[in-house]
């Protein structure tokens, strides 16, 4: 306001709007900081979310690459187990009383493809037909 003698006047009302707006300007600017502040602060957890994600694709990728590596001895193994069973069973048709000449005698060949016959059994939910 101006008075007569072109003075600028001012009022307790005018100071008290400039104050209140200064306030209000300097809240606004920390709610802006602080919300800034978390933008940052949760760009960085989702940085390293994402890392760690990264690092457990690469885990998944090496463990998937030892699983099949796994499994294919497993089949080998499986497969020479069936071939070792049918070859004493077919040796104890051919040589009922085993190899005495080389000490083995027939009560252990039927042992060792019993134990085949066991082994091949506990492997009976492995799928090797891929």
């Amino acid at each position: 306001m101006t008075d007569a003698t072109n003075e600028v006047v001012v009022d307790d009302r005018d100071v008290t709007l400039v104050v209140i707006a200064f306030l209000a300007l300097i809240a606004t600017v920390g709610v802006l900081a602080v919300c800034l502040i978390l933008i940052v602060g949760q760009s960085h957890a989702i940085r390293d979310q994402a890392v760690r994600l990264e690092d457990q694709q690469q885990q998944l990728q090496v463990q998937a690459k030892q699983s099949e590596q796994d499994h294919k001895a497993n089949c080998s193994y499986l497969a020479n187990l069936k071939q070792q069973e049918r070859s004493g069973r077919k040796y104890l048709k051919q040589h009922p009383d085993g190899a005495p000449a080389l000490g083995i005698s027939a009560a252990q060949i039927r042992a060792s493809v019993h134990r085949e016959e066991a082994a091949v059994k506990s492997l009976s939910d492995l799928n090797c037909s891929k």
